[in-house]
Formats: C-alpha cells, sequence, structure tokens
C-alpha cells in the first residue's frame, strides 16, 4: 500500500542537541559518516531556512510518492510518527539522517531510506552564504479507519 496512509508533518527543532539523547546512527539506509565531509559549522536556525525543491507541497508530494507503508507494520497495527532529523548542507544535500525518535523498526527503515534517496533541497543562507543546518521532519503513519 502507498502513502494514502501517510500524513506528514514538517517542523523545525532548534536545539543541536541530539533529541531524545541519541547520536546519529549507522545503521543500513544511513549514510556513512565517511562518505560525506560534515559541514564545519551546522546551525539550528538561519536566517534563510533550506527549501525542498516547490516548498512544502513538493517536499509532501515527494514523500506521499515514495514513501510506503511497511507490510509487517500494517500487519501488525503499526501508526504514530517517526521524527527523523538530518543536515542540509551547503549544497543542499541531506547527510547524516537519523531517527531521532522512532516508530518500529521498519517503519524507522521505510523513512530513513527515503530521506536518503531525496534530491537536493535550496540550500539555507547565513549572512548571505550558503550554510548547513539541522531538520527535523516528522512523518506520520495512519492506518485507513
Amino acid at each position: 500500500m502507498k502513502q494514502l496512509f501517510v500524513l506528514l508533518l514538517l517542523s523545525i527543532v532548534f536545539s543541536t542537541k541530539e533529541l531524545y539523547g541519541q547520536t546519529p546512527n549507522t545503521e543500513a539506509g544511513t549514510i556513512a559518516a565517511d562518505s560525506i565531509k560534515m559541514p564545519e559549522k551546522v546551525y539550528d536556525f538561519i536566517e534563510w531556512m533550506p527549501e525542498f525543491p516547490n516548498g512544502k507541497e513538493g517536499l509532501f508530494a515527494y514523500l506521499a510518492e515514495n514513501l510506503i507503508y511497511p507490510k509487517k507494520a500494517i500487519k501488525k497495527k503499526v501508526e504514530g510518527t517517526v521524527y527523523v532529523k538530518f543536515i542540509i548542507d551547503e549544497n543542499g544535500r541531506c547527510i547524516n539522517p537519523f531517527i531521532a525518535k522512532g516508530l518500529s523498526r521498519e517503519c524507522d527503515a521505510e523513512v530513513l531510506r527515503v530521506i536518503n534517496t531525496m534530491p537536493a533541497w535550496t540550500p539555507g543562507k547565513q549572512g548571505g552564504k550558503p550554510a548547513a543546518v539541522w531538520y527535523v521532519l516528522p512523518v506520520k503513519f495512519v492506518l485507513p479507519k
């Protein structure tokens, strides 16, 4: 089943501290730390936040088209929200994604898979220059009634 059952919410977290005491992981579906150079400075909030192609509507459409509700999660009737945290770097790439607050192994892995295949964003700017910034995206999984 595709994402007809997935509702998406978008928010930004302004804290550089890792949410819920978790740190980035290297599980399948995440980008290895040595594959992309980490930005020297990563902001919590910047003057011009990054933007997904075609804005929030484009982000929601991308996620709805690419996110698949895991069959195992459907069978177990798993519903709730996965919070994924990642950096949008100076080039607009989503790097170092990790699950800040998970829902289930299957849903968490699916969210990481989709984030890792996401196209480049328009990078954010600080002082008129492209800058890296933390971003948190809540992805809500809801079964049909």
